[in-house]
């Protein structure tokens, strides 16, 4: 795919999708398939140079980190995914380096190292991303 980076096997790294962001879910969708699109909606929600953990998205989706990570580690090609770190502010190892570049794109505060977010400056609002959800 012209201009996307592969971060794993079966991962690609893009941040054009084919999803319509302010498609709500349908009823026809299922309570897991719903869970996936509102996690990927908080995604396209935070601002660039502000992160959030997948803890943070749990709260908002009445979800777990962990099925956040899942998540993400299976949709999160669809989405600016470097926007979204764990708790400490750290990504995969895997993709690290293609966060660091993003995070210097849009000036996003990291530690002296570069390899982790400072989630006291970093984070987003978390109460304005859930009025912005509904």
């Amino acid at each position: 795919m012209a201009g996307s980076t592969t971060c794993s096997p079966g991962c690609s790294v893009s941040r054009s999708s084919n999803r319509d962001p302010g498609r709500p879910t349908s009823a026809a969708e299922s309570p897991a398939e719903a869970t996936v699109e509102r996690a990927l909606q908080v995604v396209e929600l935070i601002p660039p140079g502000r992160v959030v953990s997948y803890g943070d998205i749990a709260e908002l989706t009445g979800s777990s980190p962990r099925r956040v990570g899942t998540i993400m580690a299976a949709r999160g090609s669809e989405v600016a995914w470097w926007r979204v770190t764990n708790a400490a502010g750290r990504m995969p190892p895997h993709l690290v380096a293609e966060a660091r570049r993003r995070w210097r794109e849009e000036s996003t505060p990291v530690r002296p190292d570069g390899d982790s977010c400072r989630m006291s400056a970093a984070r987003a609002d978390l109460v304005a991303l859930a009025a912005e959800l509904g």
